[in-house]
């Protein structure tokens, strides 16, 4: 046992007991597991290992706050099994300096304890003030997102009054880099869960059903519709077209914003075009056959087969949806923090491509679609809403749970009127009256489907009460699938 063991309480001091480098062998003894310095400050009176206690010596005045710290810490570091150990004075002077000494320390902790919780406080103020911003500029962005169905009647009447300030957004290198990159926001905000879902037994069941409700009620009911309202024979060759195209890459931006399940969206979009390679020229050869016959005798029209360039088709909806979704949701999963930032401004991005699109092809055939009547517009609107009942209906009676139900819903009553302008541009070039109703169709489903997605969005918000970020659902659909609001 070691009876008498000085202690140097520099700083360096420290380092001997943690490293034992900074120190010569000759001054250190080794006790306890630690090393002691070769010093004249502190001596170590060993009384026993449950008594032993350091005592100051005859040079001890001159202790420093911070060689007192230094001494609680060797203590403390293990130099004795048995902290704390009495500092005991040998004389008066000695036992004021500390007391002294111990005061200055208190008050000194006191000042740092205020200092820091001083700058807490202003660390939280900060990071408050962070939350607030956050918080007001994505409630902006949802009240702007909110309001999308008047930013399409807007956008719509625009077109129709004005097509020359329009004009130039009617181009296809605007257009499609426009959809892409709301399809892109789209794949940002993309649930895994539902993604995963998709890929079930039970998801590929309802892509096939929501297909074959696609090619079921809008090619029936283009041809009812069209018998229902008298029209000429024209414009219901221009509803039977219409209802015979497949799922638009505008419903899935609708479906985005209904809150409803954007996976099964673009699988039900991808699955129809590329049934509609082979149904839609087959559909519109069997309801158009009356009608196509009395038209080619009337206007010129060609009968039999219309040929639809299947590849161009899927090709294109790759290009518009299918890539741009794979691409977001791969950002999401390699930049989540990006993807974090970029998903409240995503729902305005979706509605200005939807308005962007009406717009546009409002202007284009904006004296077509004026001269066209009153008819051909409520049979239009007549035939999208009924779309969107049935589909819903449809789905309900099919199992499908409320999120995949408002999906069916929007991709039954939202065609790809674009391809019904190109198909009648293409087949039935001498009546123009016949391209004019998949014109009007675009506009139409788009107000109907941003309408019926501001009711879905303002029911899951629970009438009202905003939230504002997707960090938190708003509802949970019938298969427990969270729904989240943007």
């Amino acid at each position: 046992m070691i009876s008498a063991a000085t202690v140097h309480t520099q700083q360096r001091c420290l380092n001997c007991v943690l490293s034992s480098k900074s120190s010569s062998s000759s001054s250190r003894k080794s006790f306890g597991g630690g090393f002691l310095c070769g010093g004249d400050r502190f001596g170590w009176s060993p009384n026993g290992p449950k008594n032993g206690s350091f005592v100051v010596g005859k040079s001890s005045l001159c202790v420093s706050r911070r060689r007192v710290k230094t001494t609680r810490a060797l203590v403390m570091m293990g130099v004795h099994p048995k902290p704390p150990f009495a500092i005991k004075a040998r004389n008066a002077k000695t036992t004021a300096f500390s007391s002294s000494s111990s005061s200055v320390s208190s008050s000194s902790s006191v000042l740092k304890n205020e200092y820091n919780n001083k700058r807490r406080k202003r660390r939280g103020d900060l990071k408050t003030n962070a939350i607030n911003l956050r918080y007001s500029i994505e409630s902006s962005l949802n009240t702007l997102a909110n309001l999308f169905p008047l930013w399409i009647v807007l956008g719509a009447l625009v077109g129709l009054f004005n097509p020359t300030v329009v004009a130039p957004l009617s181009k296809s290198e605007i257009v499609t880099p426009a959809l892409g990159i709301a399809m892109l926001g789209m794949g940002v905000t993309l649930d895994e869960g539902s993604l995963r879902q998709m890929l079930s037994v039970k998801g590929s069941a309802r892509v096939f059903l929501g297909s074959l409700l696609q090619f079921t009620i809008m090619p029936l009911l283009g041809f009812f519709v069209g018998q229902m309202f008298g029209l000429e024979k024209s414009a219901r060759l221009g509803l039977i077209l219409v209802g015979c195209c497949p799922g638009g890459a505008a419903s899935n931006v609708v479906a985005f914003l209904a809150n409803a399940n954007v996976s099964l969206s673009v699988a039900l979009t991808t699955l129809s075009t590329c049934l509609a390679a082979f149904a839609t020229p087959f559909l519109t050869s069997k309801l158009m056959a009356p009608l196509l016959v009395a038209a080619s005798k009337t206007k010129g029209a060609p009968t039999g087969i219309i040929e639809v360039d299947s590849m161009a088709m899927v090709a294109s909806v790759a290009q518009v949806v299918v890539m741009p979704v794979t691409a977001g949701f791969a950002l999401k999963k390699v930049f989540p923090r990006v993807a974090r930032i970029v998903s409240p401004v995503c729902p305005l991005l979706a509605v200005g491509a939807v308005a962007l699109i009406c717009s546009s092809v409002i202007g284009k055939h904006s004296e077509a679609i004026l001269g066209a009547g009153q008819d051909i517009l409520f049979a239009v609107i007549c035939l999208h809403a009924l779309g969107f009942m049935f589909g819903y209906i449809g789905a309900k009676i099919f199992g499908f749970p409320s999120r995949d139900a408002r999906t069916a819903s929007i991709e039954v009553g939202m065609q790809n009127s674009a391809l019904g302008v190109v198909l009648a541009a293409a087949h039935f070039a001498k009546d123009p009256l016949v391209a004019v109703v998949p014109a009007i169709s675009a506009t139409v489903h788009s107000c109907l489907g941003s309408m019926l997605a501001g009711y879905w969005r303002f029911k899951d918000r629970g009438g009202g009460s905003s939230s504002p970020t997707a960090s938190s659902p708003s509802s949970i659909d019938d298969d427990g699938v969270k729904i989240y609001s943007f």
